[in-house]
């Protein structure tokens, strides 16, 4: 558990982003030269080279059920790509090819072949495209957007394969750039003129958002995870939350929607929890997510900070984080914080899941902003103690309603939540239960089995929950571990 509380620094980004590494795009002065499958993106011609399926080692129609199983299972949880447009463009044969490509492979390894299926070649497209950064390269503007959305399937891909630290360096990297180029200041009134080439419609700018705040939150969750700064500060954002879903064209884009900023202080969260609440749409789950994800970074921060360098000012911004929390939950109406699906109101299963994960986020963040490192306090201690089973029971009751189903469409992130969870419930039931009163013992031992299942689940898709399963099997068999030492 270590490394949950390093104390590595990471530098702020520089501005002025360019890309200029040779990696295979074009640079748009007519010359053309051989570029290997993988080297860069390149308009996919049917009739030049060998197919996408033929390099895969799969069938054409494994190929098109694979593209289609993205966007019903994997996209929910990195929305990078307009699907109807996609889709199009895919049968008309116009897709950049690397792009094709990394979409195939991810999701052939989170769901899986049909038995029999040949996977060889996919393993080792999958390790060529790792190797090959689409940022590295000089590209055209009309290209660039695509450059990251690969990029971010990329730096998803890696974090939860198990890649460690090289995928949390790969999202420093993605970061970095993002802030070079500007991705976060898209929305502001002296944004860098090298956009007036790249935003070119209303819904060009819509997806240049998204990839923003998908960056977003895998610099959340790799940091929280690394127990180090995060790269992107929330307080330089200027792009605008999502307005419009992704999944379709059928979303009402009459008039221009009025633009909604992430607040730059947590105390605001509540006034965009409680409009964005309001609404079932995708992209309002969306902004939920980025939400919770905002008060989980600064609940993780403050807990790391604490642990590194404890003081007054950190107690007392602990104090106003719970103040904050407390204002979100308050701001919800009681549907949203139910954990059933609300069959009477026709939520999908999709939406239910995307809003279990807000949820999981929400506790979480009391849970580390309720746990307190100073035991010389004694009533402070066992308030902070009594209250740590309490959110870790929430965080079970919000598992309780899990569908194994749907695990490849919510970011596996969520496991680290359920892993510290898992750790807290052993405390409790090693140094709580009383000898002949085993009912307290019983009830922790069965939401421990919930999470381990929980786990379990996620661990025959992403390698980083089958880590993390492990990690917690080593745990159980340290009987001397205290509440000071987690």
């Amino acid at each position: 558990m270590s490394s949950f509380f390093s104390d590595i620094f990471v530098a702020s980004p520089a501005t002025g982003f360019q890309l200029d590494a040779a990696a295979g795009f074009g640079t748009g002065d007519g010359a053309s030269q051989p570029q290997s499958l993988l080297a860069g993106l390149t308009p996919l011609d049917p009739g030049a080279g060998p197919s996408v399926s033929s390099e895969l080692g799969i069938s054409p129609e494994m190929q098109a059920k694979l593209v289609h199983d993205f966007f019903d299972f994997v996209h929910y949880s990195m929305p990078l790509f307009r699907k109807d447009e996609f889709l199009q463009q895919y049968e008309d044969g116009m897709i950049n090819r690397s792009i094709l490509l990394t979409v195939l492979a991810v999701t052939a390894k989170s769901l899986g072949l049909p038995q029999g299926s040949q996977v060889a070649n996919i393993d080792d497209c999958l390790q060529q495209l790792l190797k090959n950064d689409p940022l590295d390269g000089p590209t055209q503007p009309a290209l660039l957007l695509d450059a990251f959305r690969q990029s971010c399937l990329l730096a998803f891909y890696r974090f939860h394969q198990g890649h460690g630290g090289d995928a949390w360096d790969y999202i420093s990297r993605v970061s970095r750039k993002a802030l070079r180029l500007g991705l976060h200041q898209l929305d502001s009134t002296d944004r860098y003129s090298s956009f007036d080439d790249i935003l070119t419609t209303p819904a060009n700018l819509e997806e240049w958002r998204y990839v923003w705040w998908c960056i977003y939150c895998l610099d959340s969750y790799s940091n929280i995870m690394a127990a180090t700064p995060f790269v992107v500060e929330k307080e330089s954002i200027r792009t605008a939350l999502v307005a419009t879903s992704l999944e379709g064209l059928s979303d009402n884009q009459d008039g221009s929607p009025v633009e909604q900023f992430l607040p730059t202080d947590t105390r605001d969260l509540w006034r965009i929890s409680a409009e964005m609440s309001a609404r079932s749409t995708p992209a309002s789950y969306f902004n939920m997510h980025i939400v919770t994800t905002t008060l989980l970074r600064e609940a993780a921060a403050i807990f790391r900070l604490r642990r590194q360098s404890p003081s007054e000012s950190l107690e007392q911004r602990r104090s106003q984080l719970g103040d904050h929390l407390s204002a979100v939950l308050l701001s919800l109406p009681p549907q949203f914080l139910r954990e059933a699906r609300n069959a009477f109101a026709n939520e999908s299963s999709v939406d239910h899941h995307a809003r279990l994960v807000c949820l999981l986020h929400l506790h979480a963040a009391r849970l580390l902003n309720t746990i307190t490192f100073d035991p010389s306090d004694d009533s402070a201690w066992m308030t902070s103690w009594q209250r740590s089973l309490a959110h870790s029971e929430d965080i079970v009751a919000v598992i309780r309603e899990w569908d194994s189903r749907y695990c490849s469409t919510v970011d596996p992130a969520i496991c680290l939540i359920v892993l510290c969870t898992l750790i807290l419930l052993y405390l409790h039931e090693m140094h709580e239960a009383t000898p002949g009163v085993p009912t307290l013992s019983d009830r922790l031992q069965a939401e421990r089995n919930i999470l381990l299942l929980f786990l379990e689940q996620f661990a025959r898709i992403w390698a980083l929950p089958r880590s993390l399963k492990g990690g917690s099997k080593i745990v159980t068999l340290i009987s001397t571990v205290t509440w000071l030492e987690v």
